[in-house]
């Protein structure tokens, strides 16, 4: 992209992918070099992100072995690819949070 700042040259959905790949790049290093996995945490992953770039994150995120905390107002597409004893689904309404079975 030649000169400028990220911000400048991105959306803000190019941007949220951007983010998640260099954190994913440093979590298959921190994997590599003490084997150990990481912990992400995605606020709003719907916010910028359309289902195909959605589904992308999830499934990079499901490859690398990495615990998730995402939050949304919807389920995040590609959620559903992830077996089901990796996943809890929790509902959280007037500061109450329930396990959704």
């Amino acid at each position: 992209y030649g000169d400028g700042a990220v911000l400048d040259r991105l959306s803000r959905g190019q941007q949220k992918l951007f983010v998640v790949a260099l954190q994913v790049a440093q979590a298959v290093v921190l994997k590599q070099q003490t084997g150990r996995n990481s912990l992400f945490l995605l606020d709003d992953l719907g916010a910028e992100l359309d289902a195909g770039n959605q589904d992308k994150v999830m499934a990079l995120l499901g490859e690398i072995d990495a615990q998730a905390f995402v939050t949304a107002i919807q389920e995040p597409v590609g959620v559903g690819n992830w077996p089901a004893e990796r996943l809890r689904r929790f509902h959280v309404k007037h500061g109450e949070v329930r396990e959704v079975v």
